[in-house]
């Protein structure tokens, strides 16, 4: 009479889930940490995905290979820096202003 010899779980199949549990769990609390900032990561994505097309039109008809080209580069990602911080800071002081009369 043969016997039926005993076949043992594959170990790197339960290894795979293993690892995909943890994985999901991590990233799980990972997502956890980042909720307080979600909405400040969407909003700068939002700006991101308005200003971009604008600065790629026209630091392409800038010229790197001057010393000139390279300056106005510089000055053109200032230019936006500065741009993208007042159009989060001049709505932020009016309503802090707004704020203060109402107190």
């Amino acid at each position: 009479m043969s016997e039926i010899p005993y076949k043992k779980p594959e170990e790197g199949k339960i290894q795979t889930w293993v690892f995909g549990i943890i994985l999901i769990g991590l990233f799980l609390l990972v997502c956890r940490l980042f909720a307080p900032f979600m909405s400040i990561l969407l909003w700068s994505i939002l700006l991101f995905i308005i200003v971009e097309p604008l600065h790629k039109r026209i630091a392409r008809k800038i010229t790197v290979k001057t010393h000139s080209g390279r300056f106005l580069r510089r000055l053109l990602a200032a230019f936006f820096a500065l741009g993208t911080a007042l159009v989060i800071l001049v709505p932020l002081g009016f309503v802090i202003s707004q704020i203060y009369v109402q107190l």
